[in-house]
């Protein structure tokens, strides 16, 4: 299933973990290594596409948007980010940035 979603994700540093927060919805994960990250990401999105197709609703509706501090992490951000390997087709589609 092909949805049509974009998300912006803004990763950072904490605790020595590394973070990946969505904002459009409030879906975060996080991972020792930025590429233990894009599958945690990758993971994470499955799971909440699955659990919206089970209950019949539209894909990430029922998830309030990110807290007003990740925007303004995304804003004040050091570069955009691009995946070594892109997201399946049947994800959104992320645009990720990193801040420092």
């Amino acid at each position: 299933m092909d949805i049509n979603v974009q998300l912006r994700v803004i990763i950072f540093q904490d605790c020595g973990k590394w973070i990946a927060q969505c904002l459009e919805h409030d879906i975060c994960t996080s991972a020792d290594t930025l590429g233990d990250l894009q599958r945690h990401l990758e993971l994470t999105l499955c799971l909440e596409l699955s659990k919206s197709l089970e209950r019949s609703v539209k894909p990430f509706t029922e998830i309030n948007k990110a807290p007003r501090h990740f925007w303004d992490l995304w804003e004040r951000r050091s570069a955009m980010l691009t995946p070594v390997n892109p997201l399946p087709a049947n994800l959104p589609r992320c645009e990720m940035a990193v801040t420092a």
